[in-house]
């Protein structure tokens, strides 16, 4: 599976890579802002776009829309702080594939990006 991490703290970024470069799992990509995710995900088509929710100049669920509305049709899942807020603000209408808890373990990391893609 080849994901496009997204988010605008780099620290944040290099976790998720080193969390999600397992055998099965490559990143192909990574993006600082909703803006930069459509071009990254248009350029590099992966199979799934691993995305922060709020982010300056575009955040996770203005990108969704985009990235979920091209022709490949790439999912999106959604990493936030607050779950309830994303959901409420949108999340499922934007064409997002799931909405998880900052923090959560790899493991269901790991089912909602393999669970997004099928």
């Amino acid at each position: 599976m080849r994901v496009l991490i997204v988010d605008d703290n780099d620290i944040f970024r290099k976790l998720l890579r080193r969390l999600l470069e397992t055998p099965g799992i490559q990143v192909v990509g990574e993006a600082v802002n909703g803006e930069a995710a459509v071009v990254a995900a248009a350029k590099l088509q992966p199979d799934v776009v691993l995305s922060d929710y709020h982010m300056p100049i575009m955040d996770g669920l203005a990108a969704a829309r985009r990235i979920t509305a091209a022709p490949n049709h790439i999912p999106v899942v959604v990493l936030t702080s607050d779950p309830r807020a994303a959901i409420d603000d949108g999340a499922p209408e934007a064409g997002v594939a799931q909405v998880l808890q900052k923090g959560c373990s790899p493991k269901v990391l790991h089912a909602a990006l393999y669970a997004a893609v099928r």
